[in-house]
């Protein structure tokens, strides 16, 4: 049994499923940020990811200097989710359309 398994949270994957349709910001255990649309959850630790409404794209920052990535879709394994941030309008970071 992997480490990230002891570090699921069942009571968090269950607020993120009635949050599906739904912009959110989820921060997993090894620093990364991902902020975009829901889409739906797979096997009860999936989550499917699409860019926002207000965005082209899914904006993720990674922890090696703050840089970002912005992906058309994205898949997140929810065991090393820690925290969320949900019903956000527009994107927390500060945000430019150049991504290398």
């Amino acid at each position: 049994m992997g480490f990230y398994c002891e570090v699921a949270n069942p009571c968090l994957i269950r607020e993120l499923k009635r949050e599906i349709g739904d912009n959110v910001l989820l921060l997993t255990f090894d620093g990364f940020a991902i902020y975009g649309k829901l889409q739906d959850i797979e096997d009860h630790r999936i989550a499917i990811l699409a860019p926002p409404s207000n965005l082209t794209g899914i904006v993720i920052r990674r922890p090696d200097g703050g840089i970002f990535v912005q992906q058309v879709f994205t898949y997140l394994d929810l065991f090393t989710v820690v925290a969320k941030n949900t019903g956000l309008p527009l994107c927390p970071f500060v945000v430019t359309t150049d991504f290398e």
